[in-house]
């Protein structure tokens, strides 16, 4: 909580002090006399004025807002007893005498509202406070003071305390966890009412010069400025795993944040908060079970903070694990700060909650730190080089950064779900040169189909021929000198998804930040385009069912960048020619099917891929073992084929193009019925010239592929 000290006017306020009084005095009726159980008083023009309060033995003396029924406006002469240290006069009562307080030497704290005008003779060194002066939501009603001559103030929901001042002369001090005092709006209505004791103003040790020891209680909080105050004591004592043990941490990191903030020129403070604490520390309990990014239902992380009652327009969280306590603690606290104090960040945090406690984790880590961080002040940001904006409690994109040829739409941000973009955003696509967009799984701002048309749709786990579409800072590469669109895929490759209708040659190149380019997507070549060559690394290839949309353009394979013209066997090893085998071994199989309604064999791209990689293994192959010892088949499992049960292989070499090898016997087994009734259904078929230009060929067929 945090504390604003002066006179401050609250009209709402007022009106419900008023509609309260105005209900107070109809209760009175008319039989009023000039007492009322310990005070006396006078009436004048219906003005009740206090002239004695009748106990002189209490310390504490709280002053009711109406008495009999009717409102206090006054104080009188001598109206306080001397045995009054602290004092609580109403906020109505606005008239006080000049002798008012002359019988009481040594009041040393008042509150009184912040229009009352006090005499100009005041107890010395009397310490004044204000109705109204607030601690977050709420704002102090009454003063307390203990046996140990320590105050504390009374807040209006009833039930909240804080320490006010703990005065010279205690040396150890042990904050309880609540404190009770007889209060009311009314004379008739005073009761004894226990408050819990839950932060400590930011100037409760201006006086304790003597103070050594101080001991809180398992729920409290301070101000940042106490922080060092409190670390400069012999002895600050609280309970590890209490959210008074959170709370320290996350003020003395707290500090630590704004000490490196200030260095680097960021004038953004961090403040520690007990409801981001609490969303903190129930994650930290969430994560000793489960070490994990979302709560144990399955929902986000964020919902922890909402779940806490606490306002935000981003946040984050941050989690460690460790043996060591100190260390663990010690750990998070750096992380905290260098990624708070970085000047280069668009927004800056201004809350902190830090929860640490006993796991474990797993049998060598004990404990479990968790660490929310909020703000509550930015709208507008850019992340990723999208522009967003924090409308209705969702991020909508607006407009893209320049220098950015694809983005990527995922579902949340920060604690804040992504809406779907303005009708800017796609203007500002066009106008930056943005190519792509990749759209998260789990993203439903916007459907591939209502994107525009200009701009390249993908969504997480679209299938791309050589795998599905993965998100990863890499999952798209644009080209940028021949404007091509490559997609990463799950099985840790490229994918050529477009080419530009204008580009008439490209080369594809072999690796993309150290991925294989493997497949190239029929999508890439359909359609009106002026493409005429299309260059290949040796192990990239494109559907054989598709060789048809590949017709006519001048396909040729390169290696190193260098055209292979005389190096034929170089050629005829590569995935091109052998998706142009595969492709005849499929149309000579269907030519042998039983019926015409007999569902085609299908050429496979996976099994190609095998094919030509068995093919290459054969001059070291004894049987059907390859050259690590094992078994044929799983090669299949590589290239990502998982129907490879019913898999049958067929080896042929040949020493030269023009020797029959049997191909044609091969289909047509593969197409037939066979003996046991069952039927082909894929084929994929793959060539090596070996050192010797020795021909290898190796064909594969499938009733299955999953």
């Amino acid at each position: 909580m945090g504390r604003t000290r002066g006179r401050r006017q609250n009209g709402a306020r007022a009106l419900c002090w008023l509609a309260l009084l105005m209900g107070l005095a109809l209760l009175g009726g008319c039989g009023k006399t000039s007492e009322d159980g310990l005070f006396r008083y006078s009436m004048s023009h219906g003005t009740l004025t206090v002239t004695d309060y009748r106990d002189d033995e209490r310390s504490v003396v709280i002053i009711p807002m109406a008495i009999d029924g009717e409102v206090v406006s006054g104080i009188g002469d001598g109206a306080i007893p001397q045995s009054a240290v602290a004092l609580t006069l109403p906020v109505t009562a606005d008239a006080i005498s000049e002798e008012a307080f002359s019988e009481c030497p040594d009041l040393k704290y008042l509150l009184v509202g912040s229009d009352t005008e006090l005499p100009e003779e005041m107890p010395e060194d009397c310490r004044v406070y204000y109705h109204g002066t607030s601690y977050g939501d709420l704002w102090l009603e009454y003063l307390h003071l203990d046996e140990d001559g320590v105050l504390y103030g009374l807040l209006n929901d009833g039930y909240t305390a804080v320490v006010l001042s703990v005065p010279e002369g205690v040396e150890e001090y042990e904050i309880p966890f609540g404190v009770a005092q007889s209060v009311g709006l009314s004379s008739r209505n005073m009761m004894l009412t226990s408050y819990t004791v839950s932060y400590l103003d930011g100037a409760a040790l201006d006086d304790a010069e003597d103070l050594r020891l101080l001991t809180l209680n398992d729920n409290m909080g301070y101000p940042l400025d106490m922080v060092e105050k409190l670390r400069g004591l012999d002895d600050l004592l609280y309970t590890e795993g209490t959210l008074t043990a959170d709370y320290v941490v996350t003020a003395y990191t707290a500090a630590e944040i704004n000490a490196a903030r200030s260095a680097a020129g960021i004038s953004t403070l961090i403040e520690p908060d007990m409801q981001v604490i609490q969303a903190a520390r129930q994650r930290m309990q969430e994560m000793r079970e489960d070490y994990a990014g979302q709560r144990p239902d399955g929902s986000s992380t964020y919902t922890a903070l909402d779940q806490a009652g606490v306002r935000y327009n981003l946040a984050t969280g941050y989690s460690h694990h460790g043996a060591d306590l100190g260390e663990m603690r010690g750990s998070m606290i750096t992380t905290l700060v260098n990624n708070c104090a970085d000047p280069a960040a668009a927004y800056q945090y201004d809350r902190l909650g830090i929860s640490v406690g006993y796991g474990p984790y797993n049998a060598e880590e004990d404990y479990v730190t968790y660490a929310f961080l909020t703000n509550t002040t930015t709208t507008s940001f850019t992340y990723g080089g999208i522009d967003y904006e924090l409308q209705n409690d969702q991020l909508i994109p607006v407009s893209c950064q320049e220098g950015y040829s694809w983005f990527m739409l995922i579902p949340s941000l920060y604690g804040k779900a992504i809406g779907a973009p303005a009708e800017s955003f796609y203007e500002s696509c066009a106008s930056t040169g943005v190519r792509a967009i990749f759209l998260d799984d789990a993203y439903t701002g916007v459907s591939p189909e209502n994107i525009s048309e200009n701009l390249i749709a993908i969504r997480e786990g679209d299938d791309m021929g050589d795998g599905n579409a993965v998100r990863s800072s890499y999952s798209f590469y644009v080209d940028s000198s021949t404007g091509c669109v490559y997609v990463l895929t799950d099985r840790d490759c490229y994918v050529l998804w477009h080419i530009p209708a204008e580009a008439t040659a490209v080369e594809v190149p072999r690796y993309i930040y150290d991925y294989p380019v493997t497949y190239v997507h029929v999508n890439a070549v359909s359609g009106e385009r002026a493409l005429q060559q299309l260059g290949l690394p040796l192990g990239c290839g494109f559907d054989p069912g598709q060789s048809v949309s590949f017709a006519p353009f001048d396909i040729y394979v390169y290696m190193d960048e260098m055209v292979l013209t005389e190096q034929h066997y170089a050629y005829y090893s590569s995935l091109y020619y052998v998706h142009k085998l595969t492709a005849s071994m499929a149309f000579m199989a269907n030519n042998d099917r039983p019926t015409e309604d007999t569902p085609p064999v299908i050429p496979s791209y996976e099994l190609m891929r095998a094919a030509r990689q068995i093919a290459a293994e054969q001059t070291e192959l004894t049987g059907l073992i390859r050259p690590d010892g094992s078994e044929w088949s799983t090669v299949l499992a590589q290239e990502y084929v998982t129907g490879w049960e019913n898999a049958e292989i067929w080896l042929r070499t040949a020493s030269s193009l023009n020797e029959d090898i049997g191909l044609d016997d091969i289909a047509s087994e593969i197409g037939g019925l066979q003996d046991d009734g069952s039927l082909y259904n894929y084929v994929g078929a793959g060539c090596w010239f070996d050192a010797d230009l020795i021909l290898h060929v190796c064909v594969i067929a499938t009733e299955s592929m999953d």
